[in-house]
């Protein structure tokens, strides 16, 4: 056996309900730092607390509050930050899940966020 040197395996918590405690917008071409109030087809900077960055950590919108019904996942695979852009109009529910790969979707289990939208 050799010790190997730089490997690691990070543990990371399971997705749930209530994982994203709040979101922080900012829409720069706007000046709006609400997320209650953005403008569709303008890029959106956002943050998510309570995130877990990791290679299968990603979030989606949804316009029915059914995760089954999301528009294209985002990838928080460094960080809890992402920028993207909502072409249509709406109210929108946030969609979490850090079983997600995008060769095998299939698999991941998704959890709508409670407390945010």
């Amino acid at each position: 056996w050799f010790k190997q040197t730089d490997v690691f395996i990070e543990a990371i918590e399971p997705a749930s309900p209530s994982s994203i405690t709040s979101i922080d917008c900012e829409q720069l071409s706007s000046n709006l730092t609400e997320c209650g109030e953005v403008r569709a087809g303008e890029t959106l900077s956002l943050q998510f607390s309570g995130a877990v960055p990791s290679p299968r950590t990603y979030v989606a919108f949804t316009p029915t509050r059914d995760c089954s019904d999301r528009l294209a996942p985002i990838p928080l695979i460094n960080s809890t930050n992402a920028t993207t852009i909502l072409d249509d109009y709406g109210t929108f529910s946030v969609c979490y899940s850090n079983t997600y790969h995008p060769l095998r979707s299939f698999d991941a289990s998704w959890f709508l966020q409670r407390d945010v939208e």
